[in-house]
């Protein structure tokens, strides 16, 4: 993540050109070994397990960056608005009567403009793919399934309370995957919802998951995943 913020830095506001990211790759492994040497301890040197986890970063920065080459090569140049951007807003709550405010955070990767007029909303992922980016139905979304899907969903209602959200492209970079480029979209009976319905659509699935989690009726059991465990940081609390 920070070698391609750091990429593109010099690009915000700008169009990039196919010859840019051409020297963006060319920069691409002083940067990373850069940020990579920062990481280690002094003196620390990029061998063993730190020269493997390099090269498995520099696969996926190279993939990114020929993502790009292929974009602007198809006839939309691509301007970088924001980069490991910040974003916040507050969801209105009423839970049994009582009004309740949540605020939320979170950090968008990349948020840049494509010729299209297309906003894309970018996060990174050098996990696994998960194939539920793509909800055919609105009522078939399940949050625990859909994981990436619910993030950037969630994302977008953050974007929505300073910005419009008009031609805004919530979208996953899978970065072990050929496709790379993965938008979220929402569709009900074979349309796809866009702008302020695929908005309205978030609001509603955000606001049923915080609901849920202030209903004092509502009880928690563990899951039954434990891989779940791992990004957990209640994980000691339930001694799973």
């Amino acid at each position: 993540h920070d070698t391609l913020e750091e990429l593109y830095k010099p690009y915000l506001n700008k169009p990039v050109s196919e010859e840019i990211l051409k020297a963006m790759k060319a920069q691409a492994k002083q940067v990373l070994e850069s940020k990579f040497k920062e990481q280690l301890p002094t003196g620390g040197e990029l061998v063993g397990k730190n020269l493997l986890a390099f090269e498995v970063a520099k696969s996926y920065v190279t993939k990114a960056l020929n993502h790009d080459i292929r974009t602007v090569r198809s006839g939309q140049l691509i301007t970088p608005l924001q980069l490991e951007e910040e974003l916040s807003g507050a969801v209105q709550l009423n839970v049994n009567g009582e009004n309740i405010s949540v605020n939320l955070k979170g950090m968008a990767d990349r948020i840049d403009r494509l010729s299209n007029g297309t906003i894309r909303m970018i996060d990174y992922k050098t996990g696994s793919f998960d194939k539920k980016t793509a909800i055919k139905f609105v009522d078939e979304f399940d949050s625990t399934k859909a994981d990436h899907a619910f993030q950037l969903l969630t994302y977008l209602v953050m974007f929505s309370s300073t910005s419009s959200v008009d031609a805004v492209q919530p979208t996953v970079f899978y970065l072990r995957s050929q496709q790379v480029e993965f938008p979220i979209t929402v569709s009900q009976e074979k349309v796809k919802l866009e702008n302020e319905e695929l908005l309205s659509y978030g609001k509603e699935r955000v606001t049923e998951l915080l609901s849920d989690l202030f209903r004092k009726e509502t009880s928690f059991s563990q899951t039954e995943d434990q891989m779940v465990c791992g990004y957990c940081d209640f994980k000691e609390v339930c001694q799973r």
